[in-house]
């Protein structure tokens, strides 16, 4: 699947009708619904779920360190993204160790050719931060950790 067909309005348009059938047929049926994941990209998930009073998580399935950094990225860092055209260059980022750019996401360097991506990631990153509650569950090493990241 391609990051435009993935991101289309139609897809969420479509996707967002599915969930809600879904959640009321698993509603009308007493089947209980404790909470809804969602994946990156499918942020309207998290939209059906509060409709229908359901918690919702982003599920994360990179390290927590990238969710990390995609955000410091969105959030008042980005600039010094713009350095790492030299390898050597060191980028420093609140709670993370020193990083180059072999340690970033390729989307975060100036060499990025798909926009489309990096705009996905920021609407991902907008969407939780307008959320009242925001969690997500995401990879800690060896193991997956839920907790709530604060989004400003």
């Amino acid at each position: 699947m391609t990051w435009e067909r993935l991101t289309r309005p139609s897809s969420n348009v479509e996707g967002r009708k599915l969930s809600t059938s879904l959640s009321l047929i698993v509603q009308k049926k007493g089947s209980p619904s404790p909470a809804w994941f969602t994946r990156c990209f499918l942020y309207w998930a998290a939209d059906v779920a509060r409709v229908q009073h359901l918690p919702a998580a982003l599920l994360w399935i990179q390290p927590a360190t990238v969710f990390d950094i995609y955000y410091y990225y969105f959030n008042g860092y980005g600039d010094i993204f713009n350095n790492c055209k030299d390898i050597s260059y060191v980028i420093e980022l609140p709670g993370l160790p020193p990083l180059t750019s072999r340690d970033i996401p390729s989307f975060t360097l100036p060499s990025n050719t798909y926009t489309v991506a990096i705009q996905a990631f920021q609407e991902q990153l907008e969407h939780l931060s307008q959320e009242t509650n925001p969690k997500s569950a995401c990879q800690l090493f060896r193991c997956i950790g839920i907790g709530t990241h604060e989004c400003h």
